[in-house]
């Protein structure tokens, strides 16, 4: 792992700008941006290839729910 062995890059994170959950737990600007601005539409990964961070149970099922089904979607501590 600390050495490059020339495999192919095996994670690429990407970070959104921080939104505000407020006392729902859920960002749908959050999902806009993954979905239809910055991320997806700019990886040239296969969609089984790619997994989702969200910070709470409810912004993962909202994300889930947005994207396609092969799309891992989970908290950090699910990962």
């Amino acid at each position: 792992m600390t050495r490059d062995k020339g495999e192919e890059d095996v994670i690429c994170a990407i970070r959104t700008a921080k939104g505000n959950h407020s006392r729902s737990h859920m960002n749908q600007r959050e999902i806009d941006v993954i979905k239809e601005e910055e991320v997806l539409p700019n990886l040239s990964y296969e969609t089984d290839e790619i997994g989702v961070i969200a910070p709470y149970n409810k912004q993962v099922d909202a994300v889930k729910s947005a994207l396609e089904e092969d799309i891992d979607v989970a908290t950090v501590h699910k990962f």
